[in-house]
């Protein structure tokens, strides 16, 4: 992994002093830099003269052996020049006629905005009189969407310096967690002749202006501060935007930025002195017997931003379908196609359970799934950045069985008119439950999701009768599962029909003679009375 490459190398430069070798040519490049000496900035340092070379030399060497391509413009700023690179620094100008022209201010801002570039911007103090430097580089920093620019001042400190008060050491960093790669190793950086830093909150010069020691502003973070015996001294008539004269330390002498630019992926540094190209750069390993370790700042910001590490994008990742399949059926797998420029590691689990983690090199990330049981799992991935950014996706996975669910079979029930309380209840079983229905007498009453609980079915409130309870259960491949409960409801007043007495055959022959001999009697006394 990139960035655990880059802290070994860091190591080995902090061990050793500035590491005074010839460059070296890099197998493959981890990014082309481009130094600007084209606006009066301090060169005599470039070649290595004897019998020591200069800091710019130095840099340059070192990046080289880190595995950078360095290049120093002499031209002017422009597309040309600014093609292919990744970085660009730009210490402050020397001479008014040497400031910049607006083609330069346009092909920086465009090579700037087309995202994931490095800047750093140089300053100076304005001591007497000379304002146009940092309104030339307020003006750089301007076009780019930056928030922090130099103020229109000049630092001294009496007592952390190099034998003047204006050789001002800067002696404080920052203690935030995410930028303290940057400042590891730092405790004394040259500032010559330099100035303090403002923050804009609507990244415009001079405008919404704070102190950046009393104001946070989103995704500035200071690197480096003037002591607390630093102070402010502004004898010209263009006062600080956002500090006075006479403001005492600690105050920010460096800052960097990131997630700027048009498309939020640029990073800004911004510094009080220049990195190179001054008659005493930041850069400087010792000056008047005081020894520094600027170098470390000046070479950990570049690789800190060039190789990612203050990178807050996390990874993107795809989100590949949920799986369903039988069980014993093989050649079964998730393939995730997760992506980023700084890749680390990835972690799956299964059901909340880690069951394979390891590195990840940007490639597809596949995970076999057979030989699971009938169940439904979830497998969750997550991928890591070589800056702890991450990112996760959920696949669901249900292997289903090719049996039907099981299912109990209550007894038939019975109960008297108006009696409470009464219910069927089902205990169907299934790796993959899914729904149930329940009849009536053939007729749809009820139905709902199942989950592999048991189904009750609440029967009272019926009128006398009987009745049929059919329950169908579903799994998720279709199979079902039935069963029939015959519910009885009877009257609690129940009474027998009354049946007429059936006379026995011979007692009806004699009432049957009777009733014919009183009626020919009848007949016979008739007749006779009439005669």
């Amino acid at each position: 992994m990139r960035k655990h490459t880059i802290i070994i190398a860091f190591i080995l430069l902090a061990v050793l002093p500035p590491v005074y070798q010839k460059p070296v040519e890099a197998s493959e490049s981890l990014g082309k830099i481009v130094f600007d000496y084209s606006h009066g900035q301090y060169n005599s340092y470039l070649a290595q003269g004897e019998p020591d070379p200069g800091p710019d030399w130095y840099l340059r060497n070192n990046l080289t052996t880190m595995g950078y391509e360095v290049v120093w413009a002499f031209g002017g700023l422009n597309a040309s020049v600014l093609s292919g690179a990744d970085a660009l620094l730009v210490g402050a100008i020397y001479g008014e006629e040497n400031g910049f022209v607006p083609s330069e201010i346009d092909a920086v801002a465009d090579w700037f905005n087309a995202g994931n570039k490095f800047l750093w911007i140089g300053s100076d103090s304005d001591y007497g009189g000379q304002n146009y430097i940092n309104s030339n580089m307020s003006w750089m920093l301007e076009e780019v969407g930056s928030h922090v620019y130099p103020e229109p001042t000049s630092m001294e400190d009496p007592e952390s310096n190099c034998e003047a008060s204006y050789r001002v050491v800067a002696n404080e960093t920052s203690d935030d967690p995410y930028v303290e790669e940057i400042v590891d190793g730092v405790s004394k950086v040259v500032m010559h002749g330099p100035t303090c830093l403002y923050g804009s909150t609507s990244a415009t010069a001079g405008v919404d202006a704070v102190a950046l020691e009393e104001t946070d502003i989103e995704h500035v973070y200071p690197l480096l501060y003037y002591g607390d015996a630093a102070y402010i001294t502004d004898t010209d008539l263009l006062p600080p935007y956002a500090h006075s004269s006479g403001d005492e330390g600690p105050l920010v002498a460096t800052t960097i930025e990131t997630s700027t630019g048009d498309n939020g992926t640029g990073t800004v540094v911004v510094s009080g002195a220049s990195p190179y190209g001054d008659y005493k750069p930041m850069y400087t390993a010792e000056y008047y017997d005081v020894q520094l370790d600027g170098y470390n700042l000046v070479k950990q910001a570049i690789d800190w931003s060039l190789t990612g590490a203050n990178d807050l994008t996390s990874p993107s990742i795809d989100h590949p379908a949920d799986i369903e399949y039988e069980f014993g059926v093989s050649g079964k797998s998730i393939t995730w196609s997760p992506s980023d420029a700084y890749p680390a590691s990835y972690t799956i689990l299964r059901n909340g359970t880690i069951v394979e983690t390891d590195a990840w090199d940007g490639d597809n990330i596949t995970i076999d799934i057979d030989d699971l049981g009938p169940a439904t799992y979830n497998y969750t991935i997550v991928v890591f950045d070589d800056n702890g950014n991450n990112i996760s996706d959920t696949v669901y996975v249900t292997v289903m069985s090719s049996s039907p669910p099981t299912i109990d079979e209550p007894a038939d029930v019975e109960y008297e008119l108006g009696a409470t309380g009464n219910s069927i209840t089902w205990n169907p079983t299934d790796p993959n439950p899914d729904s149930y229905e329940i009849y009536r007498n053939g007729s749809l009453i009820e139905s709902g999701s199942w989950n592999g609980s048991s189904i009750i079915e609440y029967i009272d409130d019926l009128g006398v009768a009987r009745y049929n309870y059919t329950i169908i259960v579903f799994d998720t491949l279709g199979n079902s599962a039935t069963d029939t409960v015959f519910v009885t409801v009877v009257s609690t007043a129940s009474t027998e029909p009354t049946t007429p007495a059936v006379l026995d055959s011979g007692l009806y022959v004699l009432v049957a003679s009777i009733v014919s001999a009183i009626a020919i009697i009848l007949v016979v006394y008739y007749f006779a009375k009439i005669r």
